[in-house]
């Protein structure tokens, strides 16, 4: 049995990438609401939230925790050894995807103020240039319904003018480091191509990937 968590959104665009691939297999899904959201939270307190939804998962049969969430990933090293055990953060398989994607060595990270704070991803390609952009509050209108579907020209606008900082800054690789962002991947996807041939990588979609491979 397989476990993830998430504040909500995150972990659902997971799991729907892992159904849409006819995987079958026995997951447990937390969606921590009651503490959502992450991004804004001190360390200690996701520390303690992190360490207390793997106890729940492993509680009710979960035999590895899939910790789908970026923010919550950035405390993975602070956990107890039987919870660290446990569990595997998203953030360094999601940071390998763009290392084999970018053509230059320049990459960007669109990501929850706290994760930006932490430099989770940059630590994770120090050979790398990353460009790091904190963007709660993008988090915060796609868990008030944002969607592609439901986007009009005002959000599209908006949405542009909290990633072009990070789009202006040379990049050829975009991660979009919060599992919340498939819900409006192709608007950021159009406007990305706005500003040059920038790849984007869906930290939501390695989250399935990283399901499927903790299965076998």
């Amino acid at each position: 049995m397989l476990g993830l968590f998430d504040s909500g959104m995150g972990g659902i665009n997971t799991v729907r990438y892992l159904k849409r691939t006819g995987d079958d297999s026995d997951l447990i899904y937390l969606i921590d609401r009651q503490n959502a959201p992450y991004g804004i939270k001190t360390e200690e307190e996701i520390l303690e939230i992190t360490k207390n939804n793997i106890k729940a998962l492993t509680a009710m049969g979960a035999e590895r925790v899939l910790i789908a969430c970026c923010t919550a990933s950035t405390v993975h090293g602070r956990l107890p050894d039987k919870e660290r055990g446990l569990s595997v953060p998203i953030v360094g398989e999601v940071a390998k995807r763009a290392k084999k994607l970018t053509r230059t060595g320049r990459v960007g990270v669109i990501a929850t103020d706290h994760t930006v704070r932490t430099h989770a991803f940059a630590r994770e390609m120090p050979s790398l240039s990353v460009t790091e952009l904190g963007v709660s509050e993008l988090v915060g209108m796609i868990d008030g319904g944002l969607c592609d579907l439901t986007a009009r020209d005002t959000d599209r606008e908006r949405i542009e003018n909290i990633i072009r900082p990070v789009l202006t800054s040379g990049i050829d690789t975009l991660i979009l480091g919060c599992t919340h962002f498939p819900a409006i991947i192709r608007t950021v996807s159009e406007i990305a191509k706005k500003y040059g041939d920038i790849s984007l990588v869906d930290s939501a979609k390695v989250g399935a990937e990283i399901l499927r491979g903790l299965k076998t």
